[in-house]
C-alpha cells in the first residue's frame, strides 16, 4: 500500500510541468503540492523537477518566489549541481528592488540545508550585500543569517573562516554606525552569540554606550531596553564590569531624560549581576534614583518606576529592605491612583512590611478591601492583607470580621479566600492556633451569597478544622442544603466542589456524629447509585468502606488533616449511627 502510494505522489509530481508562461494561480496550486509530499531528499525521477522548479524563480510574484525559496531550503539531498541552475535568479533577486524579495532570498540561502559549492560561494557575498542594504529589516534578517552559519558551522562549514571574521567585523562597525535601534541590538546579539569570549561583549557593549551619546533620546532608550532585555553580561569579568559601568554612571543622569536614565539604571543592574558588592551598592542607587523621580512623575511614568521597584525588591529584598521601609509613604495608595499604579503599590507594600509600617499599611489597605468595582485590586489588596495578619493578627481578624457582616457580595468570595490561606498558614508552625468564634459565625452568615466554588471550598476546610460544638447545627443546616442543590442534578458531575462536600461531611459526622448522620445517610443515598466511572461514586465507596471496615484508619486520616483530636464522645455514638448507615443500599 506504501508503494502503490509513492508511486501515486510520484505521478502527481510529474504529471504538470510548469513554465514561466503558466498562470500565477496554477504555479501557486503546483508548488503547494510539491510541499505537502516534500520530505526532505530528491527522488531520482524527481531531479527533471527541480529544475522546473527552480526556473519559476522568473516569476515577478513574490508569492512564487517564496514558495520556490521554501521548497529549496527543505531540500537535504540530491544533485546538487541541480541546485547551481538557481544562481543567475538568486544574485537577481539579491538585487531587487523590493525588500521583501531581498529578505526571501537572504534568508533562504542560510536555511539552505544541502551543500552546494556554487551557492555556498555566493553565501558570504550576499550576506555582506544584506549588511549593506537600505532596509533595517534586510539587516536584521543579514545578522540572523550569520547567526544560522555560526550554528551550522559546527557540523560543517559552509563559509571560510576567513570569510566569516570578515562577517564579523562588519557586525561590529554596525552597532556604532547603525541608526535602527532594531539593528543595533541585533548586532550586539550576533556577536554575544558567535563570539563568546568576555572581550568581544565588552568591546561590544563599549561600542553601544559610545553610540548612545549620538542616537537621540528616543533611540538611546529602545537600543538600552532592548540591549537590557535580550543581552546576557554574566560572562563578564570584574574589570570589565567596571570598566561599562564608569561608561554608564554618566548616563544615568534624571536630568539629560528620565526613560533614557532608567534603562541605564536598569542596565547597570545587569552588568553588575557578577559582582555582588557593587550590585548591591547599584541596588541602593537605582532604588533612590527611581524614588526621587517618582515623586515628580505622571501616572504613566509612576507605573513604569514601580514596576521597575517590585523587579528589583522581587530579587534583591535583603539589600533595598531598609530604603523601602524608610520610603514607605511614596507606596501608600491614594484614591487619584489608576488600576495598575494601585496594583503594584500593593505588591510593593509586602516588602515594606516590618512591625513598625505594619500600623500604617493596615490603615491605607483596610479602605480597599472592600472596592468592588476594582476587583484585581481587591485581590491584590488581600494578599497583602495576608502578610500584615502576621504582624496584627489580632486587629487583622477584626477587620475581617467586619468585612464578612458588610462586604458586598462580589467582595465576599475573596475575602473567604483569604481567611483560608490565613488560617492555613498558621496551622503547620502552631495546630492549636484557632479563629476567633465571632468570625467564623460571620462567615457561617455569608456562606449563601459565595458565587465560586474555590471560596465554597475554602469555606469548608476552614469549618472541618476550625468550628466547634456550637456551630454544628448550623452547618448541618448548610450541608442539608447543598445536598438538595448540588447533588439533584442526573448529570452530577465530579468537580472538585462535590468532592470537597462529600469529604467535608465524612470529616463533620467523624466530630459529631450524631448531627450529620442523616446528611451522610443522604449523601451515600446519592453518591453511591452514580454511574460507573465516576470519581465521586469511587470516593464515595472508599469512605463507605472505611467507615464500615476500618473506623480507626478514616479517623487518623482525618485527624491528620483537621490536625486536631477527634472528641472522645462522638466514638460511641459514630457506633450506633453506623447501623442506620447499613440501611444504604451499596454496590461494593
Amino acid at each position: 500500500m506504501a508503494e502503490k502510494f509513492s508511486d501515486l505522489t510520484r505521478h502527481r509530481f510529474t504529471k504538470f510541468h510548469p513554465t514561466h508562461t503558466t498562470s500565477t494561480e496554477k504555479q501557486l496550486k503546483f508548488l503547494e503540492e510539491q510541499l505537502i509530499f516534500k520530505d526532505g531528499d530528491i527522488m531520482e525521477d524527481e531531479e527533471d523537477l527541480i529544475l522546473d522548479i527552480i526556473h519559476l524563480l522568473s516569476s515577478k510574484d513574490l508569492r512564487v518566489k517564496k514558495l520556490v525559496y521554501l521548497y529549496l531550503s527543505l531540500v537535504r539531498s540530491g544533485n546538487s549541481d541541480k541546485m547551481e541552475h538557481a544562481t543567475n535568479s538568486i544574485l537577481q533577486d539579491l538585487a531587487d528592488a523590493n525588500a521583501l524579495v531581498r529578505r526571501t532570498v537572504l534568508r533562504s540561502l542560510s536555511e539552505l540545508r544541502m551543500s552546494s559549492p556554487v551557492l555556498n560561494g555566493i553565501l558570504p557575498s550576499a550576506i555582506m550585500t544584506g549588511l549593506d542594504d537600505s532596509s533595517p529589516n534586510v539587516r536584521c534578517i543579514a545578522l540572523d543569517a550569520i547567526i544560522q552559519i555560526n550554528q551550522v558551522n559546527e557540523d560543517a562549514s559552509r563559509v571560510s573562516n576567513d570569510a566569516f571574521e570578515s562577517m564579523l567585523k562588519k557586525t561590529k562597525l554596525m552597532i556604532t554606525n547603525d541608526t535602527d535601534p532594531s539593528v543595533v541590538v541585533r548586532s550586539l546579539e550576533c556577536l554575544a552569540v558567535c563570539k563568546c569570549e568576555n572581550k568581544i561583549i565588552q568591546d561590544s557593549l563599549s561600542l553601544l554606550l559610545d553610540r548612545l551619546t549620538i542616537l537621540d533620546d528616543s533611540l538611546a532608550v529602545s537600543v538600552l531596553n532592548r540591549a537590557n532585555l535580550s543581552l546576557c553580561c554574566r560572562s563578564l569579568k570584574e574589570d570589565e564590569v567596571y570598566a561599562l559601568l564608569n561608561k554608564l554612571d554618566p548616563l544615568k543622569s534624571l536630568s539629560v531624560d528620565y526613560l533614557k536614565a532608567i534603562q541605564t539604571m536598569c542596565l547597570m543592574y545587569s552588568v553588575s549581576a557578577n559582582v555582588n558588592d557593587v550590585k548591591k551598592e547599584i541596588v541602593k542607587q537605582i532604588t533612590m534614583a527611581m524614588l526621587s523621580l517618582y515623586t515628580m512623575s505622571n501616572q504613566d511614568v509612576k507605573y513604569i518606576l514601580l514596576c521597575s521597584l517590585h523587579t528589583i525588591a522581587s530579587l534583591e529584598s535583603c539589600a533595598i529592605s531598609d530604603l523601602f521601609e524608610n520610603e514607605v509613604r511614596h507606596f501608600l495608595l491614594l484614591s487619584s491612583d489608576c488600576t495598575d499604579v494601585m496594583i503594584k503599590k500593593l505588591e510593593i507594600l509586602r516588602f515594606c512590611l516590618t512591625h513598625h509600617t505594619a500600623e500604617l499599611i493596615l490603615s491605607n489597605v483596610r479602605v480597599y478591601l472592600h472596592k468592588s468595582h476594582w476587583r484585581n485590586v481587591v485581590e491584590t489588596a488581600f494578599k497583602t492583607f495576608e502578610d500584615l495578619h502576621v504582624f496584627l493578627p489580632e486587629k487583622c481578624n477584626n477587620v475581617l470580621t467586619m468585612l464578612l457582616h458588610s462586604a458586598t457580595n462580589a467582595v465576599l468570595d475573596p475575602l473567604v479566600l483569604c481567611v483560608y490561606r490565613i488560617y492555613f498558614k498558621y496551622l503547620p508552625s502552631d495546630c492549636n492556633y484557632s479563629l476567633p468564634p465571632q468570625l467564623l459565625s460571620a462567615l457561617m452568615k455569608c456562606y449563601k451569597h459565595l458565587n465560586q466554588n474555590s471560596s465554597k471550598c475554602s469555606f469548608w476546610w476552614v469549618m472541618c478544622v476550625g468550628s466547634d460544638i456550637s456551630h454544628s447545627k448550623q452547618l448541618s443546616m448548610i450541608i442539608k442544603d447543598e445536598i438538595v442543590t448540588s447533588f439533584s442534578n442526573d448529570n452530577l458531575s465530579s468537580s472538585t466542589f462535590h468532592h470537597c462536600i462529600l469529604t467535608s461531611t465524612v470529616k463533620l459526622f467523624l466530630k459529631w456524629p450524631k448531627t450529620f448522620v442523616n446528611q451522610l445517610k443522604s449523601l451515600f443515598s446519592t453518591v453511591l447509585t452514580l454511574h460507573e466511572h465516576c470519581s465521586l461514586k469511587d470516593q464515595g465507596k472508599r469512605y463507605y468502606k472505611l467507615l464500615k471496615q476500618n473506623r480507626s484508619l478514616l479517623e487518623k486520616l482525618v485527624e491528620s488533616s483537621i490536625k486536631m483530636k477527634l472528641p472522645s464522645e462522638s466514638k460511641t455514638i459514630m457506633t450506633n449511627n453506623l447501623n442506620s448507615l447499613s440501611q444504604v443500599s451499596v454496590p461494593v
